[in-house]
C-alpha cells in the first residue's frame, strides 16, 4: 500500500455518514448501490477513522473493489469478507435461509444492526 496515495471511501447507503480523524470531521453524502458517493483519504487518515469509529467494521463505508482486500488487511479488519454488503442484506431479507438469517442473528454491534435495519 502506498502511504502517500489516496483511496476512495465509498458510501453505498442512502444516508449520510459522519466520522472524524485527529484533525477534521467529515460527512460523506448518501449514495446508492449503483452510484455510491465517495471521498478520498490517505492510509494514515483511514487508520484514524478506523480507530475512532465502526464505519468500516460495520460496513457503513467500504472501499473500491480493487483495493478493499489490501485496505482491510492494512486496517487489521480480519473478518472483512463476512461484513454484509447492502446487496447481500437485501438478498437475506427477500430470500432468507437459515444460514443467512444466522448471519444477522450473530451481529453483536448496534451500529451494524442499525445498518441492517436501515437497508
Amino acid at each position: 500500500m502506498d502511504k502517500n496515495k489516496t483511496y476512495l471511501v465509498l458510501n453505498h447507503g442512502t444516508s449520510r455518514v459522519g466520522f472524524s480523524t485527529r484533525t477534521e470531521s467529515y460527512i460523506i453524502e448518501g449514495g446508492s448501490n449503483q452510484e455510491p458517493s465517495s471521498m478520498p483519504f490517505t492510509i494514515d487518515e483511514l487508520h484514524q477513522i478506523n480507530s475512532n469509529s465502526q464505519v468500516f467494521k460495520s460496513g457503513l463505508l467500504r472501499f473500491e473493489k480493487e483495493f478493499e482486500e489490501d485496505l482491510y488487511e492494512e486496517l487489521r479488519i480480519k473478518n472483512w469478507k463476512d461484513i454484509l454488503t447492502n446487496e447481500e442484506i437485501e438478498e437475506v431479507i427477500m430470500h432468507p435461509t437459515m444460514e443467512s438469517l444466522q448471519k444477522i442473528v450473530d451481529i453483536q454491534t448496534e451500529i451494524y444492526f442499525e445498518r441492517i435495519y436501515g437497508v
